[in-house]
């Protein structure tokens, strides 16, 4: 394993520990040290070369970071649509957080799905995350009957539940009916077993 293998796994987990506690300053103090410790690993790969295409592409590079925003606003919405088809009688909303977009349905508390997508291979690729928060006995034992067939993450100290899908779904399409299967799911889930008055 690379440091910067490690740095990105450190990353990711941060990220979970960030939703849980967003103003933990232990949790702060680790993000910034992650950051630090792969500036001052890493010595930039920049030559007068690249900095002189950079310099004469700058127009068509910043309109590529527009796109690439523009792309995720659209993605967003997309999901927020299919949720809404597949799954009426909910109101859904979305969170983009760079690595993932999470789903939240007024139904759910603050249980949600994850659409992940992968721009860093060759080709693109999309998984699901599953996030049942606050959970019951009785909903913990019927989720993990109903998503046993999914790779199940960490349970974080009783608090978080998550299981994944595959990441390679090379179809977004093909990964958002996934999404919108898993949050019908989670609706049978929480129809099952509902949050107490």
């Amino acid at each position: 394993m690379t440091y910067q293998d490690y740095c990105a796994a450190l990353r990711c987990q941060l990220g979970k520990e960030f939703f849980d506690h967003p103003c933990f300053k232990w949790v702060v103090f680790a993000r910034e040290f992650i950051l630090h410790f792969e500036n001052e690993l890493y010595q930039t790969t920049m030559n007068d070369n690249d900095a002189m295409y950079i310099e004469q592409h700058m127009g068509q590079i910043e309109e590529a970071k527009k796109q690439a925003a523009d792309y995720r606003v659209f993605l967003s919405q997309l999901l927020i649509d299919h949720l809404t088809e597949a799954i009426p009688g909910h109101n859904f909303r979305t969170y983009d957080q760079g690595w993932g977009i999470r789903c939240y349905a007024d139904k759910w508390n603050s249980s949600h799905l994850a659409f992940l997508p992968d721009f860093s291979r060759k080709s693109p690729e999309f998984g699901v995350r599953i996030y049942l928060l606050d959970f019951t006995p009785e909903r913990k034992a019927q989720a993990l009957e109903m998503f046993s067939g999914m790779k199940p993450d960490i349970e974080q100290a009783g608090k978080c539940l998550t299981w994944q899908t595959q990441i390679g779904f090379s179809n977004r399409t093909t990964a958002v009916d996934e999404l919108c299967r898993l949050g019908g799911l989670l609706v049978e889930l929480f129809k099952m077993h509902p949050n107490p008055v």
